[in-house]
């Protein structure tokens, strides 16, 4: 039987639904989500109510350029292991969701992880 994550990584884009069912299907501890300036504001006014249970914390890392895949790399490189690091937490724990969001920042995710 596989485990759930101890975190998770989620993509937001506009349709926020596949974050809220992976979120509460895995429950992990702690959550990553990978915005844009755009979505960052559906985190608490669309994800979070939606929950079904509390997590430990969340976090978000905003991609200054939600259309380039370098950007949205350049930026996961830098601020996902000290986010893990902050939660105390190995990276192969870490699950991710990374149908949401733009094209670019699914790859990111994909390739960053």
């Amino acid at each position: 039987m596989r485990s759930r994550p101890t975190a998770m990584l989620v993509n937001v884009g506009n349709a926020t639904s596949p974050a809220i069912h992976i979120l509460n299907e895995q429950q992990p501890r702690f959550i990553c989500f990978f915005v844009s300036e755009d979505t960052k504001g559906l985190i608490s006014s669309r994800i979070l109510p939606d929950l079904k249970y509390q997590p430990e914390h969340y976090d978000w890392i905003k991609t200054p350029a939600p259309q380039s895949m370098h950007e949205c790399f350049r930026v996961l490189l830098q601020e996902l292991p000290r986010i893990l690091q902050k939660w105390d937490v190995a990276p192969e724990t870490l699950g991710v969701e990374y149908t949401a969001g733009t094209k670019p920042m699914s790859v990111a995710a994909v390739l960053a992880t």
